[in-house]
């Protein structure tokens, strides 16, 4: 799959988590998706990664590293050959002129600068029940 293939399906699962945050399915009014998408990269990354493996069979990890600017963490999908997704890339106004909010290329200056990197293993959503059932309602309007 291209970069352009990867973005048009990370615009679209993008999209269905901000028409499920419209409608107020997530699973309660706690979860931090409801917030979407602030803060919720973590989430997004690992409902993301779920999809890309069950239904494109396209493995990743998360990315995660602290980003100084922003004094914050910040989650996102790394794929095999090295391409980022990066759901929530709007959140960093250095990001926030990306087409749709996200990110979808190799690591750039952002990527780089971040520290205490980290590249893990997604967590596995069907072991949560709010993730699970966030993932559901995604998936039904994809």
């Amino acid at each position: 799959m291209d970069q352009q293939e990867l973005f048009d399906l990370a615009l679209r699962f993008r999209q269905a988590i901000q028409d499920v945050k419209m409608d107020r399915n997530f699973y309660d009014m706690k979860d931090r998706m409801n917030y979407f998408p602030r803060g919720c990269c973590d989430d997004s990354a690992d409902l993301f990664g779920y999809y890309l493996l069950h239904e494109y069979h396209i493995p990743s990890k998360q990315g995660n590293g602290y980003c100084s600017k922003a004094d914050t963490n910040h989650a996102f999908i790394i794929l095999p050959d090295g391409t980022i997704i990066d759901l929530t890339a709007d959140q960093f106004p250095f990001l926030s002129n990306q087409h749709g909010g996200i990110y979808v290329g190799q690591q750039n200056s952002f990527y780089r600068n971040l520290e205490r990197m980290r590249v893990e293993n997604h967590f596995d959503i069907t072991h949560d029940d709010r993730l699970w059932h966030d993932y559901q309602a995604i998936y039904a309007l994809l």
